[in-house]
């Protein structure tokens, strides 16, 4: 991702992920089982590091599809996404 050019990354999506599956297949883990950032083994600050780097951090945002989310209001939701973009931004 570093030899990217910045311009050229519109968008990003962040999710974040055990390091071991938890759904059934691949398909499932990602379509219920995805973390916010922060909350998994995804090394999302090192992302965050080069997005910076290459100045392609633009328009960054989390993109969320778990049961567990699904199952929280609102504001549960944006307080865990402010937290993880945190925990980030701290490390």
């Amino acid at each position: 991702m570093a030899t990217l050019s910045g311009d050229k990354i519109l968008q990003v999506q962040l999710a974040d992920a055990k390091k071991d599956m938890e759904g059934d297949d691949l398909f499932d883990d990602l379509m219920h089982y995805r973390k916010f950032p922060g909350e998994g083994d995804f090394d999302i600050a090192k992302v965050m590091e080069i997005l910076n780097e290459i100045k392609g951090d633009n328009a960054v945002g989390p993109e969320i599809f778990s049961d567990a989310a699904d199952e929280s209001s609102h504001l549960e939701i944006c307080k865990k996404i402010a937290s993880g973009f945190e925990l980030i931004r701290t490390q």
